[in-house]
């Protein structure tokens, strides 16, 4: 009897090893899995039918290390430019804290993320369930592989999308576009940022998707953005 007692015991002990093993391993896979850096591409209502050029664009760069997340904003929209604290990613919920030191007072970043695949990140608004912000994973080969890739001041025939049209960065924060969008709005003079975000030369532009300067060849600058897919496109400049 009491060797049975033992060998119950120690089977309870082993299963609960086990038990704590096995969800060590899924939080660390999990983590692993949102580590890296990923850029906003579109939010929308999750009760919305989305085609590939629908949805609200916004710009935000968000990196997830071991412990802590570096979030970027577009410092002309948002109230909170660059924030760095904690972040804890366990059972499909994501937790970021105001002050690392303070685990009782968190807010999400986003909640339930639906779902967390290879190259694609859905936060979803903790209040109310409806709001859906999606992000794309950046891979290390869109560093910029260029130096001195100047902007400000300069003019620039914009190819994108199969769109062509006129981009002058008056200086480091006013661009002109000749741009349908910007002709409704009667307003040409749009605000724009470029920022360095983990080895990723980024722009944040009015009414656009964010932008990954890659490289320059001669008078063309090659850039990235992401929709529902990547885009590829150039800057050429105006001589």
């Amino acid at each position: 009897m009491l060797k049975q007692v033992k060998r119950n015991n120690h089977l309870r002990k082993t299963f609960y090893i086990l038990l704590i093993c096995s969800l060590i391993l899924l939080s660390c896979k999990q983590n692993k899995g949102l580590k890296g850096t990923w850029i906003s591409a579109y939010e929308f209502n999750s009760k919305d039918t989305l085609t590939n050029l629908d949805g609200i664009r916004f710009n935000q760069v968000i990196t997830f290390e071991k412990d802590y997340y570096t979030l970027k904003e577009f410092k002309f929209i948002w109230y909170e430019e660059i924030a760095r604290n904690k972040y804890e990613f366990k059972n499909g919920r994501l937790k970021t804290y105001r002050n690392s030191s303070d685990y009782d007072n968190y807010w999400s970043v986003g909640n339930l993320i639906d779902p967390l695949t290879k190259d694609s990140l859905v936060l979803i608004d903790e209040i109310g369930l409806i709001k859906k912000r999606v992000y794309k994973k950046l891979n290390d080969s869109l560093k910029n592989k260029s130096n001195q890739i100047q902007l400000t001041g300069k003019s620039f025939i914009r190819e994108f999308n199969k769109q062509i049209d006129t981009l002058t960065f008056v200086n480091d924060s006013v661009f002109i576009n000749t741009t349908f969008l910007a002709k409704q709005t009667k307003n040409t003079d749009l605000n724009w940022e470029r920022t360095s975000h983990f080895g990723f030369d980024i722009i944040f532009m009015e009414y656009t998707l964010p932008y990954i300067i890659k490289s320059k060849k001669g008078n063309t600058i090659y850039l990235s953005a992401f929709d529902k897919r990547k885009i590829n496109f150039t800057l050429t400049e105006i001589e």
